[in-house]
């Protein structure tokens, strides 16, 4: 696998591939993108749903129907109110993708024993070292 991994990289970079990391290391990052890529198609797929679903809010504020209440029938309620009560549940989905994105997104990455010591002096990137060795052996995709 790193060999074909290597091969479609170019040759500056294929010293790299694999360099001081694990292979749970790639496989939780793929992982993780895979789950991101996820989120992003079902977040999108809410967002189209709640916009049906403010359409029909709006188009039946005034269409009368019988509530419901223990699966017996109750006072009269519009539809259009039905609808916002489901819309309203889409908007707590989405809080709950929100919070899921910044807990489940995450990657553990820290080499062999997780102190990034395989990786030589890599591990001082950007101009500052790395203070914290938590805060980049599970870092957010």
């Amino acid at each position: 696998l790193i060999e074909q991994l290597k091969e479609q990289v170019n040759s500056e970079a294929r010293e790299w591939v694999h360099y001081g990391i694990t292979t749970y290391d790639t496989m939780d990052t793929g992982r993780s993108l895979q789950l991101r890529d996820g989120l992003i198609l079902i977040k999108a797929s809410l967002a189209r749903f709640q916009a049906q679903l403010i359409q029909l809010a709006k188009a039946h504020r005034n269409t009368l129907m019988i509530g419901r209440t223990n699966n017996l029938h109750a006072q009269p309620m519009t539809f259009g109110t039905k609808l916002a009560t489901w819309i309203e549940e889409c908007l707590r989905h989405q809080e709950r993708l929100d919070a899921l994105e910044a807990r489940a997104l995450v990657i553990q990455f820290g080499g062999a024993v997780g102190t990034l010591a395989s990786l030589g002096d890599l591990h001082i990137y950007q101009g500052g070292y790395v203070p914290a060795l938590a805060n980049v052996s599970t870092a957010l995709v």
